[in-house]
């Protein structure tokens, strides 16, 4: 069981760095920024308590796999948690949560896709249902890329930097998904294929995929922090603040007057 005990210890590390970053980005989102419109706000501290929650369920539900021929066993390897239907229960609700992310990275590529070039819309997007969720990314993320140099003339110099910057930050939410999202579970789900069509029997322990997977929400959210600059303004002021301050106590001198 070493590549468990291994993806173990990289998930407890995933989660400290997880939980320190959407900390920081929940923080500064709530309190320091001033640009960003409440709908969008409201999507990145969502999507970030989600990255927590997602990290930190990992660790109690502790999910594993293993491909056995055509076969695909999903199982936990909590043994803390005496209730098999109970750890039936955290591993459904872990694998949940890894859709429900993606489509979540779905609705801000359209969200931001209606910004762009059709604002009215935008209130229809709650309670919104999407399906095809990478295909409606990579057609939102084409989209506005071949059109926004025409559609960011109607907004103001300030607003069309922030648009851009939101952009940026959106692609490179599209790379994460797909390093560390998508990669890692396209070997456990495509695995029993091999059997049938190759005539190859396999026995892989493909669990330790799932560490890969825990990387993406610290890794989203310092993309997001390094790429909107008002954000890295902050960051950069609030660190300054701090090597500035000097602990020691100043001398103070008196002037006694006559």
């Amino acid at each position: 069981m070493l590549a468990y005990e291994l993806s173990s210890v990289f998930t407890k590390i995933g989660f400290c760095f997880s939980f320190f970053a959407n900390f920081v980005l929940i923080y500064l989102t709530i309190f320091h920024t001033k640009k960003l419109v409440r709908t969008y706000k409201l999507m990145v501290i969502l999507f970030s308590i989600c990255g927590i929650l997602f990290t930190a369920l990992e660790i109690v539900a502790k999910p594993f796999s293993h491909n056995l021929s055509n076969a695909l066993c999903y199982f936990s390897l909590n043994n803390w948690i005496e209730s098999k239907t109970f750890l039936k229960f955290l591993i459904s609700v872990w694998a949940g949560f890894y859709i429900q992310i993606i489509s979540f990275i779905t609705i801000q590529f359209v969200y931001r896709h209606l910004c762009l070039f059709d604002t009215k819309k935008i209130k229809e997007l709650r309670g919104l249902k999407i399906c095809s969720h990478y295909s409606i990314m990579l057609f939102c993320g084409f989209k506005m890329h071949f059109n926004m140099k025409k559609e960011l003339q109607k907004f103001s110099a300030t607003n069309r930097r922030l648009q851009i910057q939101l952009f940026r930050a959106l692609v490179a939410q599209s790379l994460g998904p797909t390093i560390f999202l998508v990669m890692p579970i396209a070997p456990i789900l495509l695995s029993p294929l091999i059997p049938p069509v190759f005539g190859i029997d396999i026995d892989w322990q493909t669990g330790w995929c799932f560490t890969m997977i825990g990387v993406y929400s610290p890794f989203d959210s310092i993309a997001f922090m390094l790429i909107v600059t008002e954000y890295k303004t902050v960051i950069k002021e609030k660190i300054r603040c701090y090597f500035r301050s000097d602990p020691t106590p100043k001398p103070v001198t008196s002037v006694i007057t006559s």
